[in-house]
């Protein structure tokens, strides 16, 4: 399979998890009375940017834009970096098994999606590079 065509698989796949996981988020905190005011801006805010980043990163693409390899990266890296900071916070929070497992579930596939998005992105520059520059 093309590299490049690797990276769009990945990142439309990344963007679509995105869009699910984060989306339900948004839904999940504005129905949280729990959640402090500050709590809910804090989760809806997180999750817009991450939703903004990932249909920044597609539209790029589609549209061949000069920067969708760039903006495909940031997103990949800012999922990756998002997940490795809440993993270990639900995990050691006072929450169910079942609530541990299913964030655990929904971060290991979103970091393993970046990481299909990022692996292909390196691999696919380096291919196009004919001096072998990095």
């Amino acid at each position: 399979m093309d590299r490049t065509r690797l990276v769009g698989i990945g990142l439309y796949g990344l963007a679509g998890w995105t869009l699910f996981v984060w989306g339900t988020r948004i839904s999940n905190a504005l129905g949280d009375a729990e959640l402090s005011s500050g709590g809910k801006a804090f989760s809806i805010g997180l999750s817009v940017a991450l939703i903004a980043l990932a249909v920044a990163a597609v539209f790029a693409r589609f549209r061949h834009h000069l920067m969708a390899a760039r903006l495909a990266t940031i997103f990949a890296w800012a999922s990756v970096g998002v997940w490795m900071i809440r993993l270990p916070m639900i995990v050691l929070a006072d929450h169910s098994v079942g609530f541990k497992v299913v964030h655990a579930v929904l971060g290991l596939v979103a970091i393993g999606l970046a990481a299909i998005v990022l692996w292909a992105s390196r691999v696919a520059s380096e291919s196009s590079d004919p001096a072998g520059r990095r």
